[in-house]
């Protein structure tokens, strides 16, 4: 299973953020608090990790991540959570 896409709404400190990696490596960088381990956090939950109601961040009543997943020999996959 391969991620195309990754969107994450209201995830502590990120109002929206999206990621589209390449294939191969993918290297998320950027400053102390910008939010990398919450794309790492919203990659978990897609993927049905337990959720937490205190990452929900101040920028809706609710947070949402959507994902959408290249499966081998078969359809993409879209979910959302």
């Amino acid at each position: 299973m391969t991620l195309l896409h990754l969107r994450v709404h209201n995830l502590g400190v990120l109002d929206q953020a999206a990621i589209d990696p390449s294939a191969g490596l993918t290297v998320i960088t950027g400053e102390t608090g910008a939010g990398k381990t919450l794309l790492l956090g919203g990659l978990r939950l897609i993927l049905g990790g337990k959720a937490d109601s205190g990452a929900v961040g101040p920028h809706d009543e609710a947070a949402q991540v959507d994902g959408l997943f290249e499966v081998a020999d078969g359809p993409e996959v879209g979910a959302s959570r």
